[in-house]
């Protein structure tokens, strides 16, 4: 079956666009869904959110009826489904009255078959889908809860088993449990019948669109208390990539990002372009950069510096060997500037950890790896550095306890309570590490702390940022000890000390080497690139995650 990441617009009746990105949409209007319509906030809300639209004529036509096909794709939107190409073949889809497979479009074949494969649906019968027909309420009911129950575990509770009491009937032995499930958890909420609320509101009637707009709308309200994770989908990217590194420019929703080993037609770049992706538009831009830059690179680490507004860029590898030099990325200019720090500097790394902290004005460096002359593998490194942008200085701190030696772990600032958060890694040679560590940095030292819950398995090259409303290190993906990929999404909380893996909606591929970043205009969190496989392939998607 052949599938494209674009979508196709929905036939005859709703004209389906791309699934949100997350950004601001201005708000759509129908003339037949004016502002006290019933169900005015749920049409306009979903066609906001670019699961349903519209007829030519700019009506909405709330009391029109549904088709099965057309709910299947409204449902894969909703839950943010990938549909990509090549996902299955057209054996793993067991209904044949779908007609010819138009490849030119994904709708319906390939709407219905995710739904299929997400146990979404089972059919109308083992091999038949009614593609055509109008569905029913209880059928669009079951497969709302059957979706958020599949995808989004968690998000509905269980029905007691005494003391609550609903209005409809549950007897239906396909539908009933579904049904009740779905009045308990209140996506049925502004669906009136004859009598009022659900009074005489016959789960069993044919489902129009205002009342479809409705009960998605309510779950996308369920949803919306859960993190998630969407595919952005920008129309141009950077290469695929790996060992690249980003960071957040505050105050104008972008993002930048430099170096890293590019993948073109199948050979090995090492880049030493300069992108910025903006947030609002959605797009990725080359940046014309004036004068010198740096070198092409991978394994460099990047910090923005609040106090100057600029980017500081330090170490890497490249055909050279192991970097030491630093610079500074002026995003105003579009310019890059080298400094020449005056006494010691760090050795030449890879793979190293960097942080500002705003209560100090300075950068904190730990760890890394280098590949010492003549020999064949890397060593770790274990020193805690301290650069200051003012006085374009490094000084080495000698703290009386050290995490040990590594690269690949993740580094980020706690705002709340000043202190630097160290998780995972790996010593080149030595076991992966799943070990907390909290640094001070007015006392220059090291805690190892000892989390309450059940911990994240053993990584490096994890994707990680600190969300300071929620005050929590996010942890995405990486790879483990015996070279096993990750997409799991963890949280540390600094407050109870405590590890929490959390249950996202739609989470991106298994991954390491990738890149992410804390966006404060959206507060969320912006993922690109990695490697899908042990030293195989890179990837250049960009993913968006709401905690």
């Amino acid at each position: 079956m052949k599938i494209s990441r674009g979508f196709g617009l929905l036939a005859l009746l709703v004209a389906v666009l791309l699934l949100s990105t997350g950004l601001a949409a201005a708000s759509v209007s129908f003339p037949d869904v004016p502002a006290g319509h019933m169900y005015y906030q749920a049409i306009t809300g979903m066609a906001d959110r670019h699961v349903i639209g519209g007829y030519a004529n700019g009506d909405f036509g709330p009391s029109d009826l549904v088709t099965r096909q057309q709910f299947a794709k409204m449902i894969v939107l909703t839950m943010g489904l990938t549909v990509a190409e090549d996902d299955f073949p057209d054996s793993a889809v067991p209904f044949v009255d779908l007609g010819p497979d138009d490849l030119s479009s994904l709708y319906p074949h390939e709407y219905v078959a995710v739904c299929a494969l997400n146990s979404i649906t089972a059919g109308k019968t083992a091999t038949t889908f009614a593609p055509s027909s109008n569905i029913t309420r209880q059928q669009v009911i079951s497969m709302i809860v059957r979706a958020a129950d599949k995808l989004a575990p968690g998000v509905l509770g269980q029905v007691p088993g005494t003391g609550w009491t609903g209005e409809l009937s549950y007897s239906d032995p396909n539908h009933g449990a579904n049904i009740q499930k779905a009045e308990y958890n209140g996506l049925l909420s502004g669906l009136t019948g004859a009598g009022g609320d659900l009074e005489g509101w016959d789960p069993t009637q044919k489902a129009t669109r205002g009342e479809v707009a409705q009960m998605l709308w309510n779950l996308i309200g369920s949803m919306d208390s859960q993190a998630k994770w969407v595919d952005l989908s920008p129309a141009v990217s950077p290469l695929p990539r790996q060992g690249h590194a980003m960071v957040s420019l505050p105050g104008s929703s972008r993002i930048m990002l430099f170096g890293g080993v590019a993948e073109k037609d199948g050979n090995t770049e090492w880049e030493d372009t300069t992108y910025e992706y903006d947030l609002a538009l959605n797009t990725w831009t080359s940046v014309a950069v004036a004068g010198d830059k740096p070198s092409s690179r991978w394994g460099h680490s990047m910090v923005y510096c609040a106090s100057t507004g600029k980017v500081i860029l330090f170490g890497g590898h490249n055909f050279s060997g192991d970097l030491n030099d630093i610079w500074t990325y002026a995003p105003s200019t579009h310019s890059w500037i080298q400094s020449h720090p005056a006494g010691e500097v760090p050795s030449g790394r890879a793979g190293h950890m960097m942080v500002y902290v705003p209560s100090t004005g300075k950068v904190i460096l730990y760890g890394g790896m280098y590949l010492p002359s003549g020999a064949q593998a890397y060593v770790g490194r274990s020193d805690t550095w301290s650069y200051d942008p003012a006085a374009n200085t490094w000084t080495e701190l000698h703290p009386a306890l050290s995490p040990g030696a590594r690269k690949g772990g993740c580094l980020a600032y706690d705002p709340v309570g000043a202190k630097v958060i160290l998780f995972g890694g790996v010593n080149p040679g030595w076991p992966t590490l799943n070990d907390t560590w909290e640094y001070e940095p007015v006392a220059r030292s090291w805690t190892k702390l000892t989390p309450s819950g059940t911990l994240p398995a053993a990584r490096h090259d994890a994707s990680c940022a600190f969300d300071p409303v929620g005050r929590s290190l996010v942890v995405f993906a990486g790879l483990g000890e015996h070279g096993e990929l990750f997409n799991e999404t963890w949280t540390y909380g600094p407050s109870a000390n405590s590890w929490t893996k959390l249950a996202p909606l739609s989470t991106p591929p298994a991954r390491y080497a990738a890149a992410m970043v804390y966006e404060p205009a959206g507060g969320r969190l912006i993922l690109f690139g990695g490697i899908p496989k042990l030293n195989e392939g890179k990837l250049g998607d960009t993913w968006s995650f709401s905690p």
